[in-house]
C-alpha cells in the first residue's frame, strides 16, 4: 500500500498544483464560492489519501478511499460548470480531466487491491 501511497499522492499534488493554479483565472465574484468549494475539495482530497495509508483497517482505508472518489466526483463537476461558464480554456479542462481520471483510476486500483474481510 505504502508504495501505490507514493504515486497517488504524487499525482494527486501534480492534480492540485495545476487546479490551485488555474483557479486565479476565475472571475472575483467566483473566488468566494466556487474556487472556494474547490480548493475545500483539494484539500479533503489530500486528507483522505493521508488517511487512507495511516490507517490498519481495510475496513476504513476502503471508507477514506471511497470519500476520495466521493470529493473528486465533486471536483470533476465545480471543473465542469468552470468550463461552461467559460472560466477556463478547453485546454485545460482537457488537462484537468486526464490528470483527475489517472488519480480515480490509481485509486480504483487500490480498492481493487485491498483485501475482503
Amino acid at each position: 500500500m505504502q508504495g501505490s501511497r507514493l504515486v497517488v499522492y504524487k499525482k494527486y499534488t501534480n492534480l492540485y498544483d495545476y487546479v490551485y493554479d488555474i483557479t486565479y483565472k476565475y472571475p472575483k465574484y467566483e473566488r468566494f464560492a466556487l474556487v472556494q468549494e474547490i480548493k475545500k475539495c483539494l484539500f479533503i482530497g489530500v486528507r483522505e489519501i493521508n488517511n487512507a495509508v495511516d490507517v490498519g483497517n481495510n475496513n476504513q482505508r476502503l471508507v477514506h478511499l471511497h470519500n476520495l472518489l466521493n470529493e473528486l466526483t465533486l471536483l470533476k463537476f465545480y471543473m465542469r460548470t468552470s468550463y461552461r461558464h467559460k472560466y477556463i480554456s478547453l485546454q485545460n479542462y482537457n488537462t484537468f480531466s486526464k490528470d483527475v481520471t489517472d488519480v480515480i483510476n490509481m485509486v480504483g486500483g487500490m480498492i481493487r487491491g485491498c483485501p475482503k474481510l
